[in-house]
């Protein structure tokens, strides 16, 4: 170490700055007790500090997570599938029946079903075996015209999938006399296979049908004595009155209306 060479002072640690709370206590109070009041109640004292804002960033988070779950929602509801219009229906063909299954005999069972379902509908369990005394007018051989409106009023209302009809009397000549099994009603036709095997569809409108009713025979009881022959019962519905869907006539009440001149 050279003889010029002069010592270098140390760094010196500036003095702490004295608390403003005991600035004021000491002004208040004597030292010792000030200092009391300032180690128990300010210096040792739990500080409760307010839960702090979100930020910007967080805010944003939040922001894009919301648009996500709204966008898929709106693919989840995009992706549920629509009801068939009308027009996709008939582009479909959906309704029609396909040429395997345009046979009388595959409906034959359900004609015996359908007459097990009207009898249950017009006869209920009393079983009313009609005769041919006290019943005229110009029926047919073997059938029994019934003009009953407790009757007509069930016959209107009830369902005539799998019922035969038959055509008695049209504006269209050609239709007079197809007979078949009721495989499809809408609102305005039906649609029959004949014993020709053939699908044919008939217009309510301006046509009258028959459709028979065998009698209840199960119920008669053995060993009854009975006079006259037993008859069908034969129902004429008059289409231009009966252009109703099947599911809607259910709960209609039918009233008289005049009959159109075909």
């Amino acid at each position: 170490m050279s003889a010029d060479s002069t010592p270098t002072a140390a760094p010196t640690v500036p003095a702490l700055k004295e608390c403003y709370a005991e600035t004021l206590l000491l002004k208040a109070h004597p030292p010792e007790i000030a200092s009391e009041i300032f180690a128990e109640k300010i210096k040792c004292r739990n500080l409760n500090l307010n839960p702090t804002q979100p930020s910007d960033v967080a805010d944003a988070r939040s922001q894009r997570r919301r648009e996500r779950e709204k966008k898929l929602a709106l693919q989840r509801k995009s992706q549920k599938p629509k009801p068939l219009t009308a027009r996709e229906k008939r582009k479909l063909r959906i309704y029609d029946i396909p040429p395997e299954c345009r046979h009388y005999e595959i409906y034959v069972p359900l004609h015996k079903l359908w007459i097990g379902y009207v009898q249950e509908v017009l006869f209920g369990d009393s079983g009313t075996v009609p005769r041919s005394n006290g019943y005229g007018g110009n029926a047919e051989k073997g059938k029994v015209m019934i003009a009953g409106q407790e009757l007509a009023a069930k016959i209107m209302s009830a369902d005539l999938h799998g019922a035969e009809v038959k055509v008695v009397r049209s504006r269209c000549p050609t239709r007079v006399g197809l007979k078949g099994i009721v495989v499809k009603e809408t609102k305005m036709t039906f649609e029959i296979v004949t014993t020709a095997n053939l699908i044919k569809t008939i217009p309510k409108e301006h046509s009258i049908f028959e459709i028979e009713v065998p009698p209840k025979l199960s119920d008669t009881p053995p060993g009854a004595v009975t006079t006259g022959e037993v008859r069908n019962l034969a129902f004429q519905i008059h289409g231009t009155n009966f252009m109703y869907k099947a599911a809607d006539r259910g709960n209609k009440k039918f009233k008289a209306k005049p009959t159109w001149d075909i």
